[in-house]
């Protein structure tokens, strides 16, 4: 038996796809592992969401969300972003990311993440996300994370 949520789900998808403001949007979400930077071997739960207004196909600006679980602490961010596709490549495009804002939860504090990867174009409008990056926390001190995902353009 399918879940009332599953159906919501698949009515939000078509409401995006087909309304005409949802055009110029995009939508990726990841999930993955976070590491303090003085003790790489241990391994953390990151899981994270963008919603982006495409600039054009190389730069999106939007906002994002998510969890982190560090050690006992859970954080949920409030991020500004930028996403820029670097102009080489075909199928496979690097990309270049920066995240800042403030990071609420257990232990609030402001959190900023720069990093990078690779968009592989599943077609015209989907991409699997490969990415990885450096954060600092205000309190926390640095981490080091790595995510994959997926990408979806309206």
């Amino acid at each position: 038996m399918i879940h009332k949520s599953y159906y919501l789900f698949l009515l939000s998808v078509y409401l995006l796809t087909g309304l005409s403001f949802a055009r110029g949007l995009a939508l990726d979400a990841s999930i993955g592992s976070v590491t303090k930077s003085d003790d790489i071997l241990s391994s953390n739960l990151d899981v994270s969401a963008h919603l982006w207004y495409k600039f054009d196909q190389m730069i999106f600006v939007g906002g994002s969300s998510g969890i982190q679980m560090i050690g006992d602490y859970r954080h949920i961010p409030a991020l500004g972003s930028v996403w820029l596709r670097l102009p080489f490549g075909g199928r496979v495009l690097p990309v270049a990311t920066a995240d800042a804002g403030y990071n609420f939860g257990d232990d609030p504090q402001f959190v900023w993440r720069g990093g990078g990867g690779l968009d592989i174009k599943n077609g015209d409008r989907s991409s699997i996300l490969v990415l990885g990056g450096y954060e600092r926390f205000a309190k926390l001190g640095g981490h080091y994370y790595l995510r994959a995902g997926f990408l979806l353009e309206f």
